[in-house]
């Protein structure tokens, strides 16, 4: 069974005209409510075998341009990534009774994949980090050392534009082969996990 899981983990979304491909650097400008940058003694979730998912705030109508987020391999074997699947959701808001989290509603209101040479992977930096498996509830710590910054271009004839004042999700999966690539935490994680 294929589960879907959703973390406070680390995402950037960048509206700016950059060169294609281009990284995403501190003080750069972005569209969200902040850039959730990752936690340098934080976990990694797998997102080779799951789909992860995280909420962001528009403050600024117009199309996304660019996706950023970090990622880290399990015991640093680093694999090769060959696609990445990215899919925008709207928000159901969460409730408090019974209380249940805010989640990613179904259908995808936009989704893409994106192969070799159509995204960037780049060290970024390092720091004594732990490994989640979120179905089997594995926590391996220390486990990984190697953070890196992946950026996603997205293709200009299928943008997706959002709304200011929105809160919309971005789920994530990664197809690799040898080696388990995790999404980086960036702070507090919020465990929800359901089937697709």
């Amino acid at each position: 069974m294929s589960t879907h899981a959703c973390w406070r983990s680390l995402l950037l979304l960048c509206f700016i005209v950059l060169a294609s491909r281009a990284d995403w650097n501190e003080g750069q400008d972005f569209k969200m409510h902040w850039p959730q940058l990752p936690n340098p003694n934080g976990w990694d979730i797998d997102v080779t075998h799951y789909t992860l998912a995280d909420d962001w705030l528009c403050t600024g109508t117009g199309p996304v341009k660019q996706v950023h987020l970090w990622i880290s391999w399990t015991n640093d074997f680093v694999g090769v990534i060959t696609n990445v699947h990215l899919s925008i959701h709207n928000d159901i808001p969460a409730v408090p009774n019974p209380p249940t989290p805010s989640r990613p509603a179904m259908p995808a209101i936009w989704q893409d994949n994106f192969g070799p040479g159509q995204f960037k992977m780049r060290p970024y930096s390092s720091g004594l980090q732990g490994w989640y498996d979120p179905v089997s509830n594995t926590w391996r710590r220390p486990d990984h050392t190697m953070i890196f910054q992946l950026n996603v271009p997205l293709k200009i004839t299928m943008p997706f534009s959002q709304n200011a004042g929105t809160i919309y999700w971005l789920d994530v999966k990664l197809s690799v082969t040898n080696g388990l690539a995790g999404w980086k935490t960036s702070g507090p994680a919020s465990r929800w996990i359901w089937p697709l």
